[in-house]
């Protein structure tokens, strides 16, 4: 899905909300939960002239999906977490293997009084 779509729905999602708890419908809710596809390098050593394994640079997390960086600048709270079973395919698990990324997720939580500004961000860093 490009970019460029999360805005109009997230700001859906938030329209639709409103008028169920206009209509007396359960969904006051006071934060919303994304959960982030990250890759994070898995293969930053090397081994040094004695046989030792040493860092060669920092582990480097990167997002799957470019706007969920600039969801987290509005989120409350956040961590990561790995999958305890992958679903994936061999091959798939391989690939990530052989390019070093192994992938997670991080749940990002995001208080709803920071949603219209995270809309307008959202439409102004990721204008078409």
């Amino acid at each position: 899905m490009p970019p460029q779509v999360v805005a109009p729905m997230l700001k859906m999602l938030v329209e639709e909300l409103e008028w169920a708890v206009a209509d007396g419908e359960p969904y006051e809710f006071e934060h919303y939960v994304l959960l982030a596809p990250m890759y994070r390098e898995t293969e930053a050593v090397d081994d040094d002239e004695a046989g030792a394994k040493k860092r060669t640079g920092p582990v480097i997390d990167a997002y799957g999906h470019a706007e969920d960086e600039f969801i987290e600048e509005f989120a409350s709270t956040k961590f990561d977490y790995k999958f305890s079973r992958s679903k994936r395919v061999a091959e798939s698990r391989n690939s990530f293997a052989d390019t070093g990324l192994a992938p997670s997720r991080r749940c990002l939580v995001i208080h709803k009084s920071k949603m219209a500004a995270l809309i307008a961000r959202l439409e102004s860093a990721l204008a078409m």
